[in-house]
C-alpha cells in the first residue's frame, strides 16, 4: 500500500511539474523575452497573419526570385506537412521533379546557359525553407532584371547586399520641410493631385512683390560640390519627396492619393495605395490604418523607424530582432502625415478619406 501511495503521489506531482507548470513557464519566459519567434515568427498584414519568415512562399513570376522547391503535400509549402520527398538519388520520381523543375526554369529564361544550382530543383529536408544560396540567386539576375527593366548589375549588388536576419543601415535625412496636399475630382471625372511645398517655414524669404507669392528653397538640396551626386547643374532637379500621385485601374476607376511628412511621403503613399487597391480597404480605412516611417519627417532629426502603437506588439518586436532602431509614437501620431485619397468609380461614385492625424477633410458639394 506505501509503494502505491508514493507511485501515485509521485504520478501526480510530475503530471502538474512537468504537464503543466514547466510548459508554463517555458511558455511565459518565450513570451517575454522573443514573443516573436515564439509566435512562429509570423509575417502580420492589418494585423493578420499571412505567413511566417520561416516558411517560403511558391513564385512563378519571372519578376520574383524564386525559392527552393517543396516536397511537401498536398501544395507546396505546406507547414502542416513538414518533409523532404525522402526519395533516393536514383529514383525515377525524384528524376522526374528535378527535369520539371530544370524546365521550368529554363522557360523563364531561355538564353541562361549556365548550370543550375542545385538548392533551385531540390527541395530541403524540410519542404519548408524560405532561403536560396547566393549562387541561387546569382543564377535568376538576369531574368530578374531583364523582366523589371532593370540593370543586371544594380540587381546583383542589391541581392548581395540582402541579409534576412540584419536590419540595412539607414541614411541620415536631409532636414525639415513643409508639404501640402490637395486632391480633386470633378462631376465629370476630371482628376488633379496636388503638392505644395515651400521646404522651410518662409521658404527662400523672397516674397514676389505683385503676386505675394513666397519663393520655395528647395534649392538649399543641391550641392555646390561638382563632384557630389546632387551637384547644382543646369536642368537639374533637386533631391525631394514630393510625388502627387493619381491611379488609372482597368476598371475604369481613378484615383488621386498624396500625403506630407518628409522621408514618410513614399512610405505613406505606398501603404494608402496598396490597402486600397490590394487589400480590399476603402480610402477612409486605407488612410486611417496604422502607418509607419523610416527616417526623419518635418522638424525632427530622428531616423529611427518609426511606429504607430496601434501596430501589435509582435511585429515591433520582430523588427527590433532584425536590428531596427525601433521607435513607438502615440496611436494616431502627427509625424505619419497627412494622407488623403479620393476615388471616383465608373458608375460616377466617388468615395474619400481624410486623415485623422490632422485637421484636413473630404468635401463634396
Amino acid at each position: 500500500m506505501q509503494n502505491i501511495r508514493t507511485t501515485v503521489t509521485m504520478l501526480l506531482a510530475f503530471t502538474v511539474l512537468t504537464g503543466f507548470a514547466y510548459p508554463l513557464a517555458v511558455t511565459g519566459l518565450a513570451q517575454v523575452l522573443f514573443p516573436a519567434q515564439a509566435n512562429g515568427s509570423l509575417i502580420l498584414e492589418k494585423g493578420k497573419p499571412v505567413g511566417s519568415s520561416l516558411i517560403g512562399q511558391p513564385f512563378d513570376d519571372p519578376r520574383y526570385f524564386w525559392g527552393r522547391p517543396s516536397a511537401t503535400t498536398p501544395f507546396p509549402d505546406n507547414a502542416a506537412s513538414s518533409s523532404g520527398s525522402n526519395l533516393a538519388e536514383g529514383n525515377p520520381a525524384l528524376l522526374k521533379s528535378v527535369q520539371e523543375r530544370l524546365a521550368a526554369l529554363r522557360a523563364a529564361d531561355p538564353g541562361n546557359t549556365r548550370p543550375v544550382p542545385v538548392d533551385l530543383v531540390t527541395a530541403s529536408a524540410s519542404g519548408l525553407d524560405p532561403d536560396i544560396s547566393p549562387a541561387a540567386a546569382e543564377y535568376q539576375v538576369p531574368r530578374v532584371a531583364r523582366a523589371r527593366g532593370l540593370d543586371p548589375a544594380r540587381v546583383r549588388a542589391l541581392a548581395a547586399n540582402i541579409d534576412r536576419k540584419s536590419a540595412a543601415p539607414w541614411g541620415a535625412g536631409k532636414g525639415p520641410a513643409d508639404t501640402v496636399w490637395m486632391g480633386v475630382i470633378d462631376g465629370e471625372g476630371r482628376a488633379v493631385t496636388f503638392i505644395q511645398s515651400t521646404y522651410h517655414e518662409y521658404g527662400s524669404g523672397v516674397v514676389l512683390k505683385d503676386s505675394g507669392i513666397v519663393w520655395q528653397n528647395r534649392g538649399c538640396s543641391f550641392s555646390l560640390d561638382e563632384h557630389a551626386l546632387t551637384a547644382l547643374q543646369p536642368l537639374r532637379k533637386p533631391f525631394h519627396t514630393l510625388n502627387p500621385a493619381l491611379a488609372l485601374f482597368d476598371d475604369g476607376r481613378s484615383m488621386v492619393y498624396g500625403n506630407m511628412g518628409g522621408d514618410g511621403q513614399p512610405q505613406s503613399q505606398s501603404a494608402v495605395f496598396t490597402r486600397y487597391a490590394s487589400f480590399g480597404m476603402n480610402p477612409q480605412e486605407a488612410v486611417s490604418a496604422p502607418r509607419w516611417l523610416l527616417g526623419r519627417t518635418w522638424g525632427q532629426t530622428s531616423d529611427t523607424l518609426k511606429l504607430e502603437a496601434r501596430f501589435p506588439t509582435e511585429v515591433v518586436s520582430q523588427l527590433k530582432h532584425y536590428g531596427h532602431e525601433v521607435e513607438v509614437l502615440q496611436d494616431w501620431d502627427e509625424a505619419m502625415g497627412h494622407a488623403g485619397a479620393i476615388v471616383r468609380h465608373a458608375n460616377g461614385v466617388l468615395e474619400g478619406g481624410a486623415d485623422p492625424r490632422s485637421d484636413g477633410a473630404v468635401a463634396v458639394y
